[in-house]
């Protein structure tokens, strides 16, 4: 169940999120490794929880896996998701909240898309496309996204127990080098 504005959600586990923001991977967003902005994120994806109650922030890069988040006291927490990227940029999104002591969240950190030319191959950890079968392609980055279920990124447990998700960048084909 969703209210009407979206500034202020219940997702289907009960869990509010409030204050949230999504940006288009063209847009310009926060840059997670300074306090400028930057437009989509290229590479790898990246995640950023932070405690409300003391600032305690809590980082996550990729990793090709994911991590568990456990929440060190009752409190609310800002969620912030930067998508992978490849050729095209990873989205953002961000959230604030409210968690008991001991709640757990699974992180999965997109990776960025393969950007050499490899046919059929080169998609980002957690659900990047891989590269097209012709000509010189790059593969799709991967989504970085929270979950209430841990497992492999593609069990559909899993999937659809997801909170929040900021899109990875597309991929691209160049045909007879007129560019992606």
């Amino acid at each position: 169940k969703t209210s009407t504005n979206i500034s202020d959600s219940i997702h289907s586990s009960g869990l509010r999120f409030s204050d949230t923001q999504m940006i288009a991977g063209n847009e310009k967003m926060p840059s997670y490794n300074s306090n400028g902005t930057m437009t989509g994120n290229s590479g790898n994806g990246y995640a950023r929880i932070t405690s409300l109650s003391d600032n305690k922030i809590y980082n996550f890069a990729y990793k090709g896996n994911y991590d568990t988040f456990t929440a060190p006291s009752n409190g609310n927490y800002k969620i912030e998701l930067w998508g992978g990227g490849s050729t095209g940029y990873g989205a953002y999104t961000s959230g604030t909240i409210e968690l008991k002591k001991d709640y757990k969240l699974y992180v999965y950190v997109g990776g960025a898309g393969n950007q050499n030319c490899v046919t059929g191959t080169g998609g980002g950890w957690n659900g990047g496309a891989d590269a097209s079968t012709t000509g010189c392609s790059r593969g799709g980055a991967g989504a970085t996204d929270v979950r209430i279920v841990s497992g492999d990124f593609k069990n559909l447990d899993s999937l659809k127990s997801r909170i929040m998700v900021a899109g990875g960048g597309g991929g691209a084909e160049n045909n007879n080098n007129s560019g992606y």
